[in-house]
């Protein structure tokens, strides 16, 4: 085998152990920008909104999820989605029966019912599960689906790139005699 064809034997497979390297960041950051965070078991204690010597709720009283939509996704940009709350036993709750959510606010209030007031001693903590949006998150569908694409097209591109230097290397040492 010639010099010339050992350095772009070397070449292609520097290029592709780099690329293939490379390519799980690309994937990594597409889908962070792309895809809604999941935020299970957030604890709300809603022991404030007790009526003072009872175990009734005062529904006027609210609460906010940690990761409630700001600026451009509080205008409706990115709302929560797939909410549940449960209460202090593990019981779900049902929404605008047993609580109210505002999905582009975040903000809940509980409502009063048999299941929100509970008399036993974790009736105080609330769960909730739900997506939100993380920063930097794109909210055009046409952009997610090109960004998400661009792995795609990377790797074939470096499937390209490897390929090429290899019939480029079997040219140049005679294995392949039909390509003119």
């Amino acid at each position: 085998m010639e010099k010339g064809s050992v350095i772009l034997l070397i070449m292609a497979f520097v290029s592709i152990i780099i690329g293939v390297g490379l390519l799980t960041s690309v994937s990594t950051e597409a889908q962070d920008v792309t895809t809604f965070t999941y935020a299970p078991n957030e604890s709300i204690d809603i022991t404030t909104a007790r009526n003072a010597g009872t175990t009734t709720i005062n529904a006027t009283i609210n609460f906010t999820l940690t990761n409630a939509p700001t600026s451009w996704k509080a205008s409706g940009g990115c709302p929560i989605s797939s909410v549940s709350v449960r209460s202090g036993n593990g019981t779900a709750l049902t929404e605008n029966t047993d609580y109210e959510l505002g999905l582009t606010t975040g903000v809940i209030s509980f409502i009063d019912t048999v299941l929100v007031n509970q008399s036993t001693t974790d009736a105080n903590t609330t769960t909730v599960d739900y997506y939100y949006c993380p920063d930097g998150y794109i909210d055009q569908a046409w952009s997610r689906t090109v960004l998400n694409m661009v792995p795609g097209f990377y790797a074939l591109g470096l499937l390209g790139i490897g390929v090429g230097l290899i019939l480029l290397i079997g040219k140049k040492e005679g294995w392949i005699q039909a390509w003119s």
